[in-house]
């Protein structure tokens, strides 16, 4: 007999398509492609004296980071507008212009706090269970960069970054719940 991990409850705990994505509860746009999920850590180990290596129960956690990297097919400017901190939507019955927002810091210089969004990462499974990836106090991290094809369509990667709430800042800004009922 071949030795696996799988069990019984294997296939009610596999994830097989993509997800939606909500920004402060709303709707983002169509993705295209991988979603990833990914949280970072640093961690120190002491250099002990006589020891060949790290020692266990020595670790130390100095940080943790958590990103969803996404890539945005639907060009929704309300949606990039969430997406950007400092850009705004203006519209008129006949056009929609995104640009810098009055009460952002478009420029350098700390960025508003109400800049910070929610992220939720959905995805449903086909036996009707739901995995949620939640991340609070986020970002788009890092640069905008947008790809005008020759021959398809336009697509855009953002990559969102939780941040640390400074009324707790020892609480992990992210968690992933797999909901069976």
């Amino acid at each position: 007999m071949v030795q696996t991990n799988i069990t019984a409850t294997t296939p009610a705990n596999l994830l097989f398509r993509g997800g939606r994505l909500l920004v402060n509860a709303v709707d983002l746009g169509a993705l295209e492609g991988d979603v990833t999920f990914r949280v970072a850590k640093e961690d120190y180990w002491p250099p002990l004296a006589g020891a060949s290596g790290e020692v266990t129960a020595t670790r130390y956690r100095m940080k943790e980071e958590a990103f969803l990297e996404v890539i945005m097919t639907e060009l929704q400017l309300a949606g990039l507008a969430r997406a950007i901190a400092g850009v705004d939507v203006s519209s008129n019955a006949s056009s929609e212009v995104m640009g810098s927002s009055d009460d952002s810091s478009d420029t350098v210089g700390c960025i508003n706090s109400a800049e910070y969004v929610t992220i939720t990462y959905t995805v449903e499974q086909c036996d009707g269970f739901t995995t949620v990836i939640t991340m609070w106090h986020c970002i788009a991290d890092g640069d905008f960069e947008g790809v005008f094809r020759d021959l398809g369509h336009f697509s855009f990667g953002v990559t969102f970054k939780a941040t640390y709430d400074s009324a707790d800042p020892d609480m992990r800004p992210w968690a992933v719940v797999h909901i069976t009922a």
